[in-house]
């Protein structure tokens, strides 16, 4: 809890660094906000949001490659691309994998700060590290065998996120963004993954081209 907690305060800390200095630079900023391409890879750290998936899983690292085409002055077609591995409490580990399009919205007036949302892939995937026991009631034990040593879902997930842009020099840009996701990967109650979405916060490195 301490840890979740030191996690999150960091966060807020370089958040606030980041608006401050948006705030500072903001007519320096205002002359980068007619590109039409932008490019981004990051990495950061994923907690799963249900209480139930959190007692067999920790969060644990995430990286992203993301990419944007803008339409309009103020919106932009988004699409990101994320893996996350989550650190295990028992004697299985899991990974997700998702592909979500988006729509990112700038803010009137700070064309630094925006938010967006949109809905995708996700696929879930338990790796059993030990066959000789099963719990009973754990996620897949019902429904697969266990020497397959995996148990992969698909579904569709809704995601919806906030961040702060501060550009470096020349096309070159930071980037800070939280993110909330929930997927829809079956029922838990039947041996399937459910929600394994959750909070994310990631730090990004990304590119500016063309001309809008």
């Amino acid at each position: 809890m301490i840890r979740r907690q030191t996690g999150f305060a960091i966060f807020a800390g370089i958040l606030l660094c980041f608006l401050s200095l948006d705030q500072a630079h903001s007519q320096a900023t205002a002359r980068h906000s007619d590109y039409s391409w932008e490019i981004s890879l990051g990495g950061g750290y994923f907690l799963p949001a249900r209480e139930g998936f959190r007692e067999y899983y920790r969060g644990g690292p995430e990286v992203e490659i993301g990419g944007a085409y803008r339409v309009s002055r103020r919106m932009l077609l988004a699409i990101d691309v994320s893996y996350n591995h989550l650190w295990k409490k028992s004697w299985m580990r899991f990974t997700t994998f998702s592909f979500v399009p988006s729509i990112k919205l700038l803010l009137p007036g700070t064309p630094a700060a925006y938010f967006g949302a949109g809905l995708g892939l996700h696929r879930g995937a338990l790796f059993f590290e030990d066959d000789t026991h099963i719990p009973s009631g754990t996620n897949p034990s019902r429904y697969i065998n266990v020497s397959d040593k995996s148990y992969s879902k698909i579904g569709l997930g809704l995601e919806g996120y906030a961040g702060i842009r501060r550009f470096l020099s020349g096309k070159m840009f930071l980037e800070l963004q939280a993110s909330y996701s929930h997927t829809f990967l079956g029922d838990p109650d039947r041996g399937e993954h459910g929600n394994v979405g959750g909070v994310s916060g990631i730090l990004k490195w990304g590119m500016v081209f063309g001309k809008y």
